[in-house]
């Protein structure tokens, strides 16, 4: 991550990030990824409600979750336990839009 810039609330999701490390620039560019993260740059959600809207396994969405955390991309903004008495996790993205900066080329 190269860059953050930020609105004037902290608590708010950033207006931008750069990124130009491969391994983040590779869950940028994975497709089912890239539908998760444009669903939490929207508003936070739990697994299930990714599962409603985007129509997709569950456990592949929280693998999904794990890695785009893992990167930096999303956060965990609130967990809370249900009538049933079941623990949701809410996610969020970090900002509203993703920069990616890449570059090649020899120093001299």
């Amino acid at each position: 991550m190269v860059k953050k810039k930020n609105n004037t609330d902290d608590s708010k999701i950033l207006d931008e990030i750069i990124f130009n490390t491969p391994e983040v620039v590779s869950s940028l560019f994975h497709k089912k990824k890239q539908l998760i993260l444009e669903k939490l740059i929207i508003k936070e959600m739990t697994i299930y409600d990714l599962k409603t809207e985007l129509r997709m396994n569950p456990g592949e969405i929280r693998r999904h979750i794990l890695d785009l955390a893992d990167k930096g991309l999303i956060f965990q903004t609130k967990t809370v336990r249900n009538k049933m008495g079941m623990t949701l996790k809410y996610y969020r993205a970090k900002a509203k839009n993703y920069i990616v900066h890449l570059s090649w080329g020899v120093q001299t």
